[in-house]
């Protein structure tokens, strides 16, 4: 047999020598010689489905969570000359909402405030000019959206600033809050602010109104103050190195050394760095909905107020839990706002003591390159938390509040540099159990590529899976089958 080699055939080996991939094929047409025209085709064709598959990745992986189905409703209703603030809001808090079940990150998040940000100064400037074209709804509520760095604290217009700390993710994790130096050190940190313990532990609406004020400037000066230790050691033998500056200052002990049958004195420098609280952890830049005389409404309050009305009635009819979290959004029409906010109070508070009890029981282990922590039915602080955005928001409080806790593992490993697969008891059938994945927290790539690394984890092990949710790095699995998932996916992210 000839076989014709052509330079043009960069993929000569994988065309001709794989006999797998020639099922297509009739047997005559595998017989035959193969000439140089055959072999362009299929090169083309290899070319244009490993392009394929490059796109099906990306598109699986992370770009389906592109601009959110509500700006895009909001975009086609301007080009209609439908829109108003009712649906301005509705698109602000669809995009944020990716935001905060981790379904983007802050940079695709920041793209998008400029074209809202547009939206909003334009349809700001309509009312001012027609006052008498917003709906009555607006006009009682007297709806006025604004655009503000908001404060990385849940709810905590609705709340006491303590327990808005105490709960919220960045806070909680930054200052420690699951250990007793935690509470100390935030107790330091309001005094450094100002805040008199009498302050922090009523309502935010009614604190003082210059200390309101002043909050978020004090918050940016002095949070740079407590962050995370970051502790390292080095031999030193010269004293000209002593000095103190905020960020850094060193530490010195005495330490004997024997050398031969005399002591002699050396000198070791411990050098202890704070990784700051920096303005992209304390801040986010959002919108804020004015209720005329009521406390003022966040896109991401609004958005915890979504979710718990949509995952925290376990037994309510779906429909009617749909149509109250659609109430929620339109704050300025709920008739239980009130009930709905103490409601998603309790919810974020139960993210918080759930965190706490798997810390507290060094649930949270390693296994190979991953993370993992599995959570029984009997230890949930509630069954609300097994949906898939409430899951979504744990995982990622889970491996902020571990990295915060334990820098380093064994090996020199990273907590920040490893990815999480939190397993939880499945609502549906007791023999399964649901896995979610999350990327690390520090990685080199945003995108949540669990769904590829699942899927081929399956089919090497044949495990028996389903993938019943609309994100992909959800699947339920036979809890029988979760450790030979486990090793494959330790060799897959090897």
């Amino acid at each position: 047999m000839v076989v014709i080699r052509d330079i043009r055939s960069e993929f000569y080996g994988e065309v001709v020598g794989n006999s797998d991939e020639s099922d297509e094929d009739s047997e005559e047409q595998q017989n035959r010689r193969l000439q140089p025209d055959d072999i362009e085709k299929r090169i083309e064709k290899r070319k244009w489905n490993r392009k394929r598959q490059e796109l099906l990745m990306d598109y699986e992986s992370f770009s389906y969570h592109s601009v959110a189905s509500s700006v895009v409703m909001f975009d086609l209703a301007w080009k209609l000359s439908q829109e108003n603030n009712c649906l301005l809001w509705y698109a602000i808090v669809g995009q944020t909402s990716q935001l905060i079940t981790h379904a983007i990150n802050r940079e695709h998040y920041i793209d998008q405030l400029d074209y809202l940000q547009s939206h909003m100064s334009r349809l700001s400037h309509i009312g001012q000019i027609h006052s008498g074209t917003s709906t009555s709804d607006e006009n009682k509520a007297r709806i006025e959206i604004l655009f503000e760095d908001e404060l990385a604290l849940w709810l905590y217009r609705h709340w006491s600033l303590k327990e808005a700390i105490e709960t919220s993710m960045v806070t909680a994790s930054k200052f420690k809050l699951f250990t007793e130096g935690g509470q100390r050190r935030m107790y330091e940190f309001l005094v450094q602010l100002g805040l008199p313990r009498r302050e922090c532990a009523q309502l935010y609406s009614s604190m003082n109104s210059s200390l309101r004020d002043s909050l978020n400037a004090q918050f940016l000066q002095y949070g740079e103050k407590y962050g995370v230790l970051v502790v390292s050691r080095s031999r030193c033998c010269s004293s000209a190195l002593l000095g103190i500056n905020t960020r850094l200052f060193w530490v010195f002990e005495m330490c004997s050394v024997i050398y031969s049958t005399t002591y002699s004195y050396v000198l070791f420098v411990a050098q202890v760095t704070y990784k700051r609280l920096s303005r992209t952890d304390l801040f986010l830049p959002s919108f804020i909905v004015h209720l005329g005389y009521r406390t003022p409404m966040s896109a991401v309050d609004a958005v915890f107020l979504t979710i718990s009305a949509l995952e925290c009635y376990n037994s309510g009819n779906p429909v009617e839990n749909f149509q109250t979290a659609l109430d929620t959004v339109a704050c300025w029409n709920s008739p239980s706002l009130d009930q709905e906010i103490k409601q998603t109070e309790i919810h974020l508070q139960s993210l918080a003591n759930q965190v706490r009890n798997l810390l507290d029981t060094d649930d949270v282990v390693a296994f190979g390159p991953f993370l993992y922590v599995y959570i029984r039915k009997s230890s949930l602080v509630t069954h609300a938390l097994r949906n898939s955005q409430s899951l979504a928001i744990l995982s990622k409080y889970i491996l902020m509040a571990k990295s915060s806790m334990r820098a380093k593992l064994g090996h020199g490993r990273r907590v920040v540099q490893m990815p999480l697969i939190v397993c939880v008891d499945s609502k549906s059938d007791d023999n399964y159990i649901s896995l979610l994945g999350i990327p690390p927290i520090h990685g080199d790539d945003d995108r949540n590529l669990f769904g590829q690394a699942f899927e081929a984890a399956i089919n090497r092990t044949k495990a028996r899976a389903e993938f019943k949710y609309f994100s992909t790095n959800c699947i339920e699995l036979h809890r029988e089958d979760m450790l030979k998932l486990f090793e494959a996916l330790s060799s897959l992210l090897t």
